[in-house]
């Protein structure tokens, strides 16, 4: 328990230090669809390079509640993508379902050009 506690402790002074938000995927065990969001986007060499500018990219499995910001609440599907403010305090955004690395990609394309 010092340890999960440790760890989140370290995760949120990162982002904060970086002034990042977080990329939080919350997965469970025996989904299929995770497994894809895990391996062919979110770990994709590629496309992580490309989150790691934006986001502290983190991925959480639902059987660990203690990990998961209080602020994301009831996911009802899985997997479903989080963005959440560096100091874990607001939500910014819900992508729930698997979402390929060209969608992903083009979805924070998209939401940069309308800032």
């Amino acid at each position: 328990m010092k340890k999960i506690i440790l760890i989140l402790l370290f995760l949120c002074s990162l982002a904060m230090a970086e002034d990042k938000p977080f990329l939080i995927t919350i997965t469970k065990d025996n989904c299929n669809w995770c497994d894809m969001m895990k391996q062919n986007v979110i770990l994709k060499s590629d496309v992580k390079a490309l989150l790691e500018t934006k986001f502290v990219v983190k991925i959480i499995n639902r059987n660990n509640p203690e990990l998961i910001p209080k602020v994301i609440k009831n996911t009802r599907f899985f997997p479903t993508t989080y963005i959440v403010s560096s100091d874990k305090k607001k939500l910014l955004d819900e992508l729930p379902g698997f979402m390929s690395a060209y969608n992903l990609l083009d979805y924070f394309d998209l939401v940069e050009s309308k800032e």
